[in-house]
């Protein structure tokens, strides 16, 4: 039997996610059998997945497990810890919002090893670092990290229940007819794009924005966007279904712009009292202006 004291930063963290975390090595199907048979203890007492840690806790495991290997970075340069640097718009013991430029990944997928949350995992050397909110490769702006397991937990809930206020900065092609408009409709994740319903389908989820128009010019229109929901290409899909799509996005748009416009400029967490605000970049602007 191996007996470990639960680590402060596993306070309100589900059994179960903890010793995947700590034991990659078990599937969750030998979880639930062990939790199920009493091979896994906390406080020497039988406890159900769902079992959330509280302080003091200890585990007992009366299983032969691996350790779980030390794990590796990355390695920086000093040219990406320049980077990273440069893009921190602000942090604290407990939390970073960095300022994303267009063009930057924020995970590691099929086609590259890594993106910003494994570079911001390395620079911290820590990896329960992790991004709460996440931008597409095209889109720029504000996005919030947590450094510990209890702050990413608590922001990730936060923006499920909506607490969380985002705003963007958009440019579309062409002039909507109202100042003032809002947006709902329904999402679907298809093949290659997403796809939009206007009424309740299977598989299909409900997203909303609130939309504002604070310049127009003859062919583009800079909008501000109050994001209720959070899918996957939202303001992209909506925007392009009713006619107006953001200048610059290679998907669902028309027009090449050499970057795509939308950009998340504020990130508000009330709870805490905290705003965070980039204004509208020149970039933006320069539209407007010239």
């Amino acid at each position: 039997m191996k007996e470990y004291q639960v680590e402060e930063k596993y306070i309100g963290v589900r059994v179960d996610r903890y010793l995947r975390k700590e034991f990659p090595d078990l599937s969750l199907g030998d979880i639930f059998k062990a939790l199920r048979t009493g091979k896994i203890k906390v406080n020497g007492k039988r406890v159900k997945e769902n079992y959330r840690f509280v302080s003091e806790d200890w585990i007992q495991l009366y299983l032969e497990i691996e350790e779980q290997k030390k794990r590796e970075f990355l390695t920086l340069s000093s040219e990406e810890r320049a980077e990273l640097e440069e893009g921190i718009f602000y942090q604290d013991q407990d939390i970073l919002v960095y300022y994303k430029k267009a063009g930057e990944l924020m995970h590691k997928g099929s086609s590259h090893d890594y993106g910003l949350a494994e570079q911001f995992q390395a620079y911290f050397q820590n990896e329960d670092f992790h991004f709460v909110n996440r931008l597409d490769k095209e889109t720029s702006g504000l996005v919030l990290g947590g450094k510990c397991l209890k702050i990413v937990r608590e922001l990730a809930e936060a923006i499920k229940k909506r607490t969380i206020v985002k705003k963007y900065y958009i440019i579309v092609e062409g002039n909507p007819p109202k100042n003032h408009f809002s947006l709902r409709s329904y999402l679907k994740k298809g093949e290659s794009r997403v796809l939009e319903s206007q009424c309740a389908k299977e598989d299909y989820r409900e997203c909303s924005a609130s939309f504002q128009v604070l310049k127009r010019k003859k062919e583009y229109s800079l909008l501000e966007a109050n994001l209720e929901t959070g899918r996957t290409h939202q303001l992209r899909v909506q925007l392009a279904g009713m006619g107006f799509p953001i200048l610059g996005d290679g998907k669902y748009g028309k027009k090449k712009a050499g970057r795509m416009y939308l950009h998340s400029h504020l990130l508000k967490i009330s709870a805490w009292e905290q705003e965070w605000d980039t204004g509208i970049p020149a970039e933006f602007l320069w539209y407007f202006n010239k």
